[in-house]
């Protein structure tokens, strides 16, 4: 019996198909994961890490297999619950599994051991480390249940530092300190069917069971099993001292502590991430600060969804959050940003781009661009507005040849605008524009209009939609699109549509994307112009191609009204 929350789980069973949907579950299946029917991917419930040891496991699984069970982390109602799998039988159309929550898996080996002498064959249905004590040798060795190999020998003595330095166990806290002298005297004495929870430094647990064995040739033996346990629970003072009430996630003391204490003390290979969600202040203004609630704490579980495997996140204030990722090989650090921006991007159901949930990220690593916190923590931080500039929705992994001179023109626009130097010159360029357009010299304004915006072409639409000016680019992608009456669909009530990068639209309208994609369009301003009894009188196109930039915000109320004159004097 295991409990998660207050439901006691017994017997718990399911069946998906060969695509992962579940097709059937008992009543404990059921109250194990707080549903009522038993529909729905079983793949919503895994993180990408245990999604891809699933697929594995199921399509490499012959019946003549010893493995047949894996431990995974099931996210219930965002409480992540490390669960062991169990293979029962299979088909042409689908697999049966058995349930249940590792908790139980201790006493399960327990009881399994007490009855069964080749011990390796047990171990070899179960996906966790393990250490075996060798009474002759009076050595531990780690090893690990898919080939059974050494990994590392250590003493009963030097136990607790080898615990400190491969799995971060806090040896200087009373409980762990008092749970060793169990651990170590029920070894010694041979006293198996034991269970001992240490705590980590990042303020969870690990679980750590102990079984006596005699092995096949009559040599004692002591196994210590290695799991990790779920985090504690959110009703405990420690839990709430450490932790981000609305995300769940770290707050932000504790998690810059976990980062400086990898960086600046123990000198680990780290990432540190900086994120915030794009637009946040506009989706709280406008929908309301219970809607914003929501969806920063949509955004903390994807967050923790994609680097539950990873490291340790935590909420720094507001929409901004720190990441910190127990690796500096890029490789790693793009996975967990692409699942983090994935995540995000579909942990709201809307139907308007305009509230597409999207987020933009910044990050250093530690030891290649820089010795310390704080220098790592400003690297990151200005990283993360480069991301924006780029037109959000992305992640700028540091590199100082490239990222270095964007730092120095940051600081040329900053002092511009502290100077208003930025201002005067803005003033400037405006009235160019409007002179132009009052002269109904329209190339000339759209030119002008160009290099204010900084962008690579305008397309000028009349009120039968054909296009009538063009400057900059080559491309006139939208001629046949344009007419189709679903095209609009995505502007907003004030009648225009804006997206400082199109890869939204991926999750929202696959052909509309493709229209931009194909097109090598990242970002995208269009303005339609009615008159005052609504009729249509044209639509002007402001156009990025790849890489991706934000639109001046300062500027777009500009263009809103320079659109409107245009289409008004043709």
């Amino acid at each position: 019996m295991a409990i998660v929350g207050e439901r006691n789980i017994i017997n718990a069973e399911f069946k998906m198909d060969k695509d992962f949907n579940i097709t059937s579950g008992n009543r404990e299946f059921l109250r194990f994961l707080n549903i009522v029917d038993a529909t729905g991917s079983f793949l919503d419930y895994l993180d990408d890490y245990d999604i891809n040891k699933l697929t594995d496991f199921v399509k490499d699984f012959k019946p003549s297999n010893n493995t047949k069970s894996i431990i995974v982390t099931l996210d219930v109602d965002a409480e992540f619950v490390p669960a062991l799998l169990t293979y029962k039988s299979s088909d042409d159309k689908s697999y049966a599994f058995s349930i249940e929550n590792v908790d139980f898996a201790g006493d399960f080996m327990s009881d399994a051991l007490a009855t069964r002498s080749t011990y390796e064959i047990l171990l070899s249905a179960f996906d966790c480390e393990f250490m075996e004590f060798n009474y002759k040798t009076e050595e531990l060795i780690l090893k690990n249940t898919k080939n059974l190999q050494p990994i590392y020998g250590t003493t009963i003595e030097g136990l607790a530092h080898f615990l400190e330095n491969r799995y971060d166990v806090n040896t200087d806290s009373d409980f762990t300190h008092e749970a060793m002298e169990k651990l170590e005297a029920d070894l010694i004495a041979k006293n198996g069917g034991k269970r001992y929870s240490l705590l980590l430094k990042n303020r969870r647990y690990i679980i750590l069971t102990g079984h006596f064995i005699k092995a096949e040739n009559g040599a004692d033996k002591y196994i210590i099993t290695i799991n990790n346990e779920n985090s504690l629970k959110e009703s405990s003072p420690s839990y709430k001292e450490t932790h981000d009430a609305l995300t769940g996630l770290l707050n932000r003391e504790t998690i810059q502590e976990t980062a400086k204490r990898r960086i600046d003390t123990l000198k680990s290979e780290t990432s540190i991430m900086i994120l915030d969600v794009d637009r946040f202040k506009e989706y709280n203004d406008s929908l309301g600060h219970q809607y914003g609630d929501l969806v920063l704490s949509k955004v903390g579980k994807a967050i923790k969804n994609a680097v539950v495997q990873y490291g340790e996140a935590g909420r720094i204030g507001g929409d901004e959050f720190l990441i910190v990722i127990n690796s500096a090989d890029e490789e790693i650090v793009r996975n967990v940003c692409r699942n983090i921006r994935l995540g995000v991007q579909w942990c709201m159901e809307v139907d308007n781009p305009d509230f597409v949930i999207t987020c933009s990220m910044g990050v250093a690593r530690y030891p290649l661009n820089g010795d310390d916190y704080d220098k790592l923590f400003g690297i990151a931080d200005k990283c993360l507005y480069i991301a924006k500039g780029k037109g959000r929705n992305c992640y700028v992994i540091y590199r100082p040849n490239i990222h270095d001179k964007i730092f120095v023109n940051q600081s040329i626009l900053n002092d511009a605008f502290i100077t208003g130097k930025y201002y005067s010159d803005k003033a400037i360029a405006e009235k160019k524009i409007l002179d132009a357009v009052e002269a109904e010299e329209f190339n000339v304004a759209l030119d002008r209009l160009l290099n204010y915006l900084e962008i690579t072409q305008i397309t000028v639409f009349d009120k039968h939609l054909l296009a009538r000016y063009k400057v900059g680019g080559t491309q006139n992608f939208r001629i046949e699109a344009i007419r189709d009456e679903d095209y609009f669909r995505y502007y907003n009530e004030y009648g225009f549509f804006l997206l400082d990068n199109v890869s939204v639209l991926d999750s929202l309208n696959k052909e509309v994307h493709s229209l931009y994609k194909n097109a090598n369009i990242a970002s995208v301003l269009e303005v339609k112009v009615t008159d005052e009894s609504g009729n249509l009188m044209g639509v002007i196109a402001y156009d990025v191609v790849k890489p991706a930039k934000t639109f001046d915000k300062a500027k777009v109320s500009f263009v809103l009204m320079v659109s409107k004159m245009i289409l008004e004097k043709m």
